[in-house]
C-alpha cells in the first residue's frame, strides 16, 4: 500500500479531514468528541499519513510553544495527540510519525543553535516503550525514575503551562488533569494486553488512575543525527516486514 506523508497547519485542515480524524479516533474512545476538540484547539501542526484515496491512516498533532524554563524562555515541542486507525495497527505508523517530528526538531536545532525541550502527557504507560526508540533522555523511565535536573525542568514546565495545580509528590504525575477521555473496551483491552506482555507496572507503581483523569508527564530530547540515520534505515527495513503497535497520546 502506498502511504503519503503530509504536514500542515491544523487551521488548514479541511472539513473532510477533520471528520476523518473524528471517525478514526472514535474507534479508540467511548466518545471522541472531547479529546479531538481539545487536541485541535491546543496543537498547531499535524503530521499525516494517508492512503492513495486521501484517507487518513495515522496522524500526530503537535504544538510548538515557548515556556519559561528555569527563568529562561525556551522553545518547546508538545507531542499532543497521536492515533492510528485500528485497521493499520502494527504497521509502524506511530514510529514513522515520531521520526518525522524528530527530524524537523533536529533541523530546527541545527538552524537556530537552540536546544529544544520535548514533552507530552499520556494515559497509557505503553508509550514509554515507543518513545526511547526515537527520542533521547526519555524521563521518567518505566520505573518512574528521573534525576534532579529532569525534576527542575518539569517543575518549570508545569508552572509555565499551568499544570502545577495538578501536581503530586512525583513531579511527573498529574492528578485529575483530564476528563471525558475514556478508552473504548477494545482499546483498553489492547493496552492491558501490551502492559501484561511487557510486564509494565508504571502506573501501578506511581498510583496513576487513567479513568480518574490522572496522567503521566514525559520529557525527552531531540535525538542525534547518527540515531536518526539508524532509525531511517530501520524504517526502510520495516516497510517490507511491519510489526509494531501504534501509539495513542493524550489531549491537552
Amino acid at each position: 500500500m502506498k502511504v503519503i506523508e503530509e504536514i500542515k497547519q491544523i487551521k488548514d485542515l479541511t472539513d473532510s479531514e477533520i471528520e476523518n480524524i473524528f471517525v478514526l479516533v472514535q474507534a479508540h474512545y467511548v466518545d471522541a468528541t472531547y479529546v479531538v476538540t481539545m487536541s485541535l484547539k491546543h496543537n498547531n501542526i499535524i503530521y499525516l499519513l494517508k492512503d492513495g484515496c486521501n484517507n487518513i491512516l495515522s496522524f500526530f498533532m503537535v504544538a510548538w510553544e515557548k515556556h519559561k524554563i528555569q527563568s529562561v524562555e525556551r522553545d518547546v515541542v508538545y507531542l499532543g495527540f497521536n492515533c492510528t486507525s485500528q485497521n493499520h495497527q502494527g504497521e509502524n505508523f506511530s514510529l514513522r510519525l515520531n521520526y518525522n517530528i524528530a527530524v524537523d526538531g533536529y533541523n530546527y536545532q541545527q538552524k537556530n543553535n537552540n536546544k529544544l525541550i520535548v514533552y507530552c502527557r499520556t494515559a497509557t504507560p505503553i508509550i514509554l516503550l515507543l518513545l526511547p526508540k526515537i527520542w533521547d533522555n526519555v524521563k521518567p523511565d518505566l520505573d518512574g525514575n528521573y534525576n534532579k535536573n529532569d525534576e527542575n525542568i518539569i517543575e518549570s514546565l508545569k508552572k509555565s503551562s499551568g499544570l502545577d495545580k495538578f501536581s503530586t509528590d512525583h513531579p511527573y504525575v498529574l492528578k485529575g488533569v483530564t476528563a471525558n477521555t475514556q478508552y473504548s473496551v477494545r482499546e483498553k483491552a489492547r493496552q492491558n494486553e501490551c502492559e501484561l506482555k511487557n510486564d509494565i507496572k508504571t502506573f501501578e507503581k506511581l498510583n496513576i488512575d487513567e479513568s480518574n483523569g490522572d496522567r503521566l508527564l514525559i520529557t525527552c530530547e531531540i535525538p542525534s543525527k547518527s540515531k536518526l540515520d539508524r532509525i531511517k534505515s530501520k524504517l526502510a527495513e520495516l516497510s517490507t516486514c511491519d510489526g509494531e503497535t501504534s501509539g495513542t497520546g493524550d489531549a491537552m
